[in-house]
Formats: structure tokens, sequence, C-alpha cells
């Protein structure tokens, strides 16, 4: 049963994955995706960075923008 399970799972995700690669248009499939991970890469370190500042500022009373701090 185990087996059946993650071999129904396996063909699920390779037909996502298929028909996430065939949406793309024109373009390649290596391409699209290279795109898409390279944006949500960036909004993920934004995001991040963003927080810790945040923590920064809130809690630590910490001011990146400050001049004299450097």
């Amino acid at each position: 049963m185990k087996n059946v399970r993650n071999l129904f799972c396996a063909a699920l995700l390779a037909s996502l994955a298929a028909a996430c690669g065939s949406t793309n248009g024109g373009e390649g499939n290596g391409t699209w995706w290279k795109n898409n991970l390279r944006g949500y890469w960036y909004v993920i370190k934004r995001d991040a960075t963003d927080v810790y500042r945040g923590v920064d500022r809130h809690f630590f009373n910490y001011d990146w923008d400050d001049p004299n701090l450097e």
C-alpha cells in the first residue's frame, strides 16, 4: 500500500511539473524556470532582509539609515 501511495505521489508531481513547463509559450522550459526561480529567490532575500531590519528597529531601537553608525 505504501508503494502505491509513493508511486501515485511521484506521478502526480511529474504531471504537475510537465503541466507547468508546457504553459510557457515560446521560451524553452529551462529559460522559464530559471527566470521564475531567480525572481522567487530575490523576493525571499528581500523579505528576509525586511524582517531582520524590522526586528532591529522595533525590538533593539536600531536605525539602519543613521549616517553616524559607520
